[in-house]
């Protein structure tokens, strides 16, 4: 999990921790990567990249969706 730099504050910070303090996820650490680390390790890169591949080679149709996240989708309709 990231906070991209814009959002890195006291206020959203607090936030991810209350939201995943609510669903059961403990922070056991943190801590920041500077823009040289997150270049030389092509992180975003490797992030985005995973998703772009998918968006691009697959038909909305061929996606794996699990029933929770499609009867969550279905409830917002």
């Amino acid at each position: 999990m990231f906070v991209k730099p814009a959002a890195v504050t006291p206020g959203t910070l607090a936030l991810v921790e209350k939201t995943f303090k609510s669903y059961g996820i403990k922070v056991t650490g943190s801590g920041s990567l500077d823009a040289k680390t997150i270049d030389e390790q092509q992180l975003i890169d490797t992030h985005y990249g995973a998703i772009a591949s998918k968006a691009v080679k697959l038909q909305p149709s061929e996606l794996n969706v699990s029933p929770k996240a499609q009867a969550a989708f279905e409830k917002t309709v």
